[in-house]
């Protein structure tokens, strides 16, 4: 990961601005909307909003994106949408357990308002990324259409009374039994981790989730590429096309894991990057540097397993098993 990534993901907020905003748009107007529409800074609209909305309802959590304008085309559209997905899901996966919520926080999804059209290789873009287009409903997706159009001023943009076009993405997650038992370590590996973020005592998220996962699912964990791939048959989803999602305190189990796997197999100092928190709410992804016979390497190894085991697949053949993904991580 460049410095670049690095500070864009820093810099991504968990309180984000427009979660502010959303407990006051439960009116059926906005108090903002009748605030003049700021000028136009005389750059070009982003396609994509860099900014997410999450949503709480009753019982999940889910955020919406807002496409401003027409893009170019479908490459400028994926990788918008890539770029903005990717750090949504990757800080969200770094979240540190002490920061609680683990048992209320359930993320569901990603819905899409297009303000602008689309053509039928957009439509294929966001497709890949598991969007299915849905029917407006202004009773039911009102109250953030208010918000978007309020961030729509500041940008000098018009936002009209309904989106072109409305698109939801729901993650894909196993089976209501397998689902239960995975979140139910996610829920225990956030209360006995604590205040302890990722990073800080190397091995104890990985040896934690070990002794849960005999527990709940009588599975013996070592470290060898052979509880690497039960814990890749159990835990990881390979339906196509659709993001597929991990809980976040398992996730990092898993990247605490490869570390382990690292310095075991491969006889190499490995060092851990501390998940250290900001004042803003943003916190640094996984971090594994590898000392091997041509020096060390940083290993951003949260960003690398989520595109691996998170991030959409066009076909079975584009997620490999962990363990040959694990043998090519390093030279």
């Amino acid at each position: 990961m460049s410095d670049d990534d690095a500070a864009k993901w820093k810099r991504m907020r968990e309180d984000r601005p427009l979660d502010a905003l959303f407990p006051e748009l439960l009116a059926p107007s906005a108090p903002n909307d009748d605030l003049p529409t700021s000028k136009a800074s005389g750059d070009p609209l982003p396609v994509l909003y860099p900014k997410i909305l999450e949503v709480e309802l009753e019982n999940w959590q889910e955020w919406t994106l807002a496409l401003w304008r027409e893009p170019a085309d479908a490459a400028e559209l994926d990788a918008s949408l890539k770029t903005l997905i990717e750090a949504t899901l990757l800080l969200e996966l770094s979240r540190p357990p002490g920061w609680g919520g683990a048992e209320d926080r359930s993320l569901r999804g990603f819905h899409l308002f297009a303000f602008a059209s689309l053509d039928e290789a957009c439509c294929d873009v966001l497709a890949r990324y598991g969007f299915t287009r849905v029917s407006w409903d202004e009773h039911v997706y009102g109250n953030r259409l208010h918000a978007w159009k309020n961030e729509g001023r500041a940008l000098g943009a018009t936002v009209p009374d309904a989106p072109r076009s409305l698109w939801w993405s729901e993650f894909a997650k196993p089976n209501a039994e397998l689902q239960r038992k995975v979140r139910t370590v996610h829920e225990e590996l956030a209360e006995r981790l604590g205040t302890r973020i990722w990073g800080e005592r190397p091995g104890t998220p990985s040896h934690t989730m070990a002794g849960l996962m005999e527990r709940h699912f009588k599975l013996s964990c070592k470290p060898d590429l052979e509880t690497l791939h039960a814990l890749d048959m159990l835990l990881i989803e390979r339906q196509t096309g659709v993001i597929r999602w991990l809980e976040p305190m398992v996730f990092q189990g898993l990247c605490d894991f490869i570390g382990v796997l690292l310095m075991a197999l491969r006889r190499r100092e490995v060092k851990w990057g501390a998940c250290e928190s900001d004042r803003e709410g943003g916190h640094l992804p996984p971090l594994l540097r590898y000392t091997g016979k041509k020096g060390p390497v940083d290993i951003p190894i949260g960003l690398d397993l989520m595109r691996a085991v998170v991030m959409p697949i066009e076909s079975e053949d584009d997620a490999p098993l962990l363990r040959d993904w694990f043998q090519g991580l390093m030279p």
